[in-house]
């Protein structure tokens, strides 16, 4: 009896092991990222352009906002904010040579994060048009800051920027890892991060805003959903892997070669099924490949 129960073990450990779905037997036919049909689905167009989203077509996009001590929210004193920035960088001695002992206030040094905040944007703007000439159309500036914002909010909802405290165990790793709570128990973020922001603003600029909300792209939701997504940067590999996959781009943003250890992290949790055209080993790549590959 003891016997039949040991094999009875053994079978159902081995078929946990060899009949569990990997990445490589997930059926890509009606996934976004595999078959163009679908991708284009609620779209307007293929191209990474604001218009070709399902939401850049959206009269609520020409609404304007209600003015700020008379500025759009993406406008700010530029002098003031180079005199701050001057003097914050200033030692003791220069300050009290130069300014008279001035002292930048709380208030002061409010004012200058909130400006940084407003100037990642704007360059963020800028750059989406630079990278994809025609990104914005005739969208007004006041509805392009508005939708980036709204795909940078998207970082808090998926845990990127949750404040923590951790314990660094023997061999180095994390462990213990615990949210810093506010005064009412609630998990705390950071104001803003660039990297997060960042990640879902480019995200977005390819799947739109709603991405999350359509069951086509779960499987990509929960990628970035992982524990370790956050950390790992995983709504940037998901960026890379719909480019990789969707546009058939060989390099990514910072001209790095895809292979299969630039795209480890998408293709290394199993989540997401592997590209419909073959990656690259970097192992076996030649210098002229990639050199092929970084010019194409």
């Amino acid at each position: 009896m003891r016997l039949i129960h040991w094999i009875g073990v053994v079978l159902l450990a081995v078929c946990t092991a060899g009949c569990s779905k990997t990445s490589d037997q997930i059926d890509t036919t009606n996934l976004p990222t595999h078959n163009p049909a679908v991708f284009d689905q609620g779209r307007y167009c293929h191209e990474v352009k604001f218009a070709c989203l399902p939401e850049g077509q959206d009269p609520q996009w020409k609404k304007t906002e209600p003015l700020v001590d008379g500025r759009e929210f993406f406008e700010f004193d530029q002098t003031k904010y180079d005199r701050f920035d001057k003097i914050n960088m200033m030692t003791d001695e220069e300050r009290k040579a130069a300014m008279e002992n001035y002292v930048l206030t709380k208030e002061d040094f409010e004012w200058m994060n909130q400006v940084s905040i407003k100037k990642f944007y704007i360059d963020k703007e800028l750059e989406l048009e630079k990278r994809y000439p025609g990104f914005w159309g005739d969208t007004p500036r006041a509805a392009r800051h508005r939708w980036m914002r709204m795909a940078a909010a998207k970082a808090k909802k998926y845990g990127y920027g949750l404040i923590t405290t951790f314990t660094i165990d023997k061999d180095g790793g994390i462990e213990n890892e615990k949210p810093v709570l506010d005064k009412d128990g609630k998990p705390t973020f950071t104001d803003h991060e660039d990297g997060y922001a960042h990640q879902f603003i480019e995200l977005c600029a390819r799947i739109g805003l709603n991405f999350d909300g359509n069951p086509n792209w779960k499987y990509v939701v929960d990628f970035i959903s992982l524990p370790e997504s956050p950390i790992r940067g995983h709504a940037g590999a998901a960026v890379e892997y719909i480019d990789f996959t969707v546009y058939g781009k060989n390099v990514d943003e910072y001209g790095t070669v895809y292979t299969d250890w630039s795209l480890k992290d998408s293709l290394g949790t199993g989540r997401l099924p592997p590209p419909n055209r073959p990656v690259p080993k970097l192992h076996k790549i030649t210098d002229e490949e990639y050199e092929r590959l970084k010019n194409s």
